[in-house]
C-alpha cells in the first residue's frame, strides 16, 4: 500500500500531462504567423507555376499552328504538325492546349479589371466593324442586379439536338446557347439574351458559325461544319484559334457547359464549310 501511494502521489496530473505535451506548440509566440506566411507564400508559388505552365502551353500551341515541328512523328506527313485531318482525340487534345491560352487570359483579366473580360470588337478593322449588325450590342454590359433563376440553372441536361435546343430560348425561363457543340446556359443574363436583349436571337441556337465567320445575322445560326476542313490552312488555324477564344469567354462568364449538341458528336462527319471573306469574329 504504501508503494502504491508514493506512486499515486509521484504521478503527474492527466491535464498537467497534456499541457505540458502541448506547451511546445505555443513555446514560440510569432510560430502562428510563420506558419501564414508561409502558407501564402507556397499560394503564390503555385500561382506562379500556373502562370508559367499556361505560358509554356500557349507556346507549344503556337509552335505547332505555325508547322514548327517537323521532325519525324507527330502523326502528319514528314512530321508537320499543322492542324490538317485529325482523329477525335487529336480534335480534343488540341481544343484543350488552345482553350488553355485563353484561359490564362482572362484569368490575368478577371485579376485586374473584370469589366475587362468582355470582348471588344476594336480589334476589327473599319470594315469588319461595320459589318457587324447586332443593335447595342458589342460592348460591355454590367451585369444586372437581383436576377430570377430557374430552379435548374446551370443543372446538366446531357446531350440534346437542335431541336431540343430551341426550345430554351430568349421567353424561356432557362435560356442556352450551343458555342461549337458545347451548351451553355446564360439564364443570368436576360439583359443580353432575354426579350428585346441585344443577343435575343442567339438564345436557343448555336453560334458557331457566327463566332467562325463574323457574321452576326440570325440566318447564321444553327448551321453545321467539319471546321477542320476550312481552307486556307492558315486563315482556318486562326479561325479556330478566334473560336476558342469565344468559347472560353463563355466558360468564364457562364461557368462550364451543362449539356452537348448532337450533331458535334460526329463533327468530323458534317460538310466542310464555305470560303469566308473576311477575317473577324462577332460579339
Amino acid at each position: 500500500k504504501a508503494k502504491g501511494k508514493a506512486r499515486a502521489e509521484g504521478a503527474v496530473p492527466p491535464s498537467a500531462g497534456a499541457a505540458a505535451k502541448a506547451e511546445p506548440e505555443h513555446a514560440c509566440p510569432g510560430q502562428r504567423m510563420a506558419n501564414k506566411v508561409s502558407y501564402l507564400q507556397k499560394v503564390k508559388e503555385e500561382r506562379r507555376r500556373q502562370d508559367e505552365k499556361a505560358k509554356e502551353m500557349g507556346k507549344v500551341v503556337d509552335d505547332m499552328l505555325a508547322g514548327k515541328f517537323r521532325k519525324e512523328g507527330g502523326g502528319q506527313p514528314k512530321g508537320n504538325m499543322l492542324i490538317k485531318m485529325p482523329s477525335p482525340y487529336e480534335r480534343e487534345n488540341t481544343r484543350k492546349m488552345i482553350l488553355e491560352q485563353f484561359r490564362a487570359q482572362y484569368k490575368k483579366i478577371r485579376r485586374s479589371d473584370p469589366s475587362a473580360s468582355a470582348p471588344a470588337v476594336d480589334q476589327y478593322s473599319p470594315t469588319e466593324t461595320a459589318g457587324l449588325s447586332i443593335k447595342d450590342g458589342h460592348q460591355y454590359m454590367p451585369r444586372p442586379q437581383n436576377v430570377r433563376l430557374p430552379k435548374n440553372f446551370r443543372h446538366p441536361i446531357g446531350v440534346i439536338d437542335a431541336k431540343a435546343l430551341s426550345k430554351y430560348g430568349c421567353d424561356a425561363p432557362r435560356i442556352l446557347v450551343s458555342v461549337y457543340g458545347d451548351i451553355f446556359d446564360v439564364s443570368d443574363r436576360p439583359d443580353k439574351y432575354g426579350p428585346d436583349a441585344p443577343y435575343n436571337t442567339m438564345s436557343g441556337h448555336d453560334i458557331t458559325w457566327a463566332l467562325w465567320s463574323g457574321y452576326d445575322d440570325e440566318a447564321e445560326w444553327d448551321k453545321y461544319y467539319d471546321l477542320y476542313q476550312a481552307k486556307p490552312r492558315e486563315e482556318r488555324d486562326k479561325r479556330l484559334q478566334g473560336l476558342m477564344s469565344w468559347w472560353a469567354f463563355f466558360e468564364e462568364e457562364y461557368g462550364d457547359p451543362v449539356g452537348r449538341l448532337s450533331v458535334y458528336e460526329r463533327e468530323w462527319e458534317l460538310a466542310p464549310p464555305p470560303a469566308v471573306k473576311e477575317l473577324c469574329t462577332v460579339m
